[in-house]
């Protein structure tokens, strides 16, 4: 069983651990506890189980959990230059006893386990078996619709990793724009510029699982607001978002629609 209360508690006594002045600690503190809203709301959505939803919350609250120790040691949330944070979450909640403070199910443990890992992953593990997978793609899709918000509240130092004026200034790769325009999730190691960082969070939207999940990003207008934000400068950027955003809006009616 999960014991909310307690998974909660155990959360702000970890938070509190590292630099909560910081605001990228604090970026990833607000981020845990919305996808885990998210999770349960998803979860709710697709008929779970009491037992199911609680897990989905809870696992959402601790998908990040290693982003922490990741910024404290590497000084950077950049996974390619650090440490996979997926996978040292899962040995932070297996080595610090984590995971029992909350969850006394063995089962349980191994499907928020197997959640945390592949919630970073370009593809989900093909041998998941079906409640790991169940919550695997539910908490893929919160974490995804979260950080569309996050593009919105947070400078561009934060999740861009340059300043506002360096972004307003560069261009779109060439083959990140053709993924975008060809409706594939965009690799990080294809990304050259910053801007291509944006169009890459712009493209969660083709791997989402659940259409209901996908359109709460729609009925946001997440896409249209994140580019909104910045005037960019140079006209191949300006003429590429817009590509993008007009595909993204008639990919994302036409999936929640069939």
């Amino acid at each position: 069983m999960v014991n909310l209360i307690q998974a909660k508690e155990q959360f702000a006594a970890y938070c509190k651990g590292y630099d909560t002045q910081d605001e990228r600690v604090a970026l990833k503190i607000v981020h845990s506890q919305k996808v885990a809203e998210i999770s349960k709301q998803l979860a709710i959505h697709r008929n779970c189980s009491a037992m199911d939803v609680e897990l989905a919350e809870v696992t959402g609250l601790y998908h990040d959990i290693g982003r922490f120790e990741q910024l404290k040691q590497y000084h950077t949330f950049l996974d390619a230059k650090s440490i996979d944070h997926a996978a040292l979450g899962v040995r932070i909640l297996q080595e610090q006893g984590l995971l029992s403070v909350f969850c006394d199910d063995p089962h349980q443990q191994e499907v928020l386990l197997h959640a945390i890992e592949n919630h970073n992953k370009f593809q989900i593990a093909d041998d998941l078996e079906e409640h790991a997978f169940l919550h695997t793609t539910i908490l893929r899709d919160a974490d995804k619709t979260d950080i569309f918000r996050v593009n919105l509240m947070e400078k561009a130092e934060n999740v861009y990793l340059c300043s506002e004026e360096q972004l307003l200034q560069e261009t779109v790769s060439e083959e990140v724009l053709q993924d975008f325009l060809n409706s594939r999730p965009i690799l990080s190691a294809k990304r050259k510029t910053h801007l291509d960082i944006l169009l890459s969070h712009m493209a969660f939207i083709f791997d989402y699982h659940d259409a209901y999940a996908l359109s709460l990003v729609l009925q946001q207008h997440y896409i249209e607001r994140m580019v909104e934000r910045y005037p960019f400068q140079r006209e191949q950027a300006q003429q590429a978002i817009q590509l993008a955003v007009q595909h993204a809006l008639t990919y994302m009616q036409k999936r929640i629609a069939a």
